[in-house]
């Protein structure tokens, strides 16, 4: 799910949200719950957490 919304962010923008058949960005096209959300997946791409133990 973390790739498929990055990629779509990365496509249509951080839209509020996005239709479901297209991907197309829809509404605010600069909505910073989706770039929020966008960071915190790529990071954890980026650095993976360190497993609990």
């Amino acid at each position: 799910m973390s790739v498929r919304f990055r990629a779509t962010c990365e496509e249509s923008g951080f839209a509020e949200n996005f239709d479901a058949l297209t991907g197309e960005g829809l509404r605010d096209r600069a909505y910073a719950w989706t770039a929020g959300a966008y960071l915190l997946l790529a990071g954890e791409v980026e650095s993976p957490a360190t497993p609990r133990r």
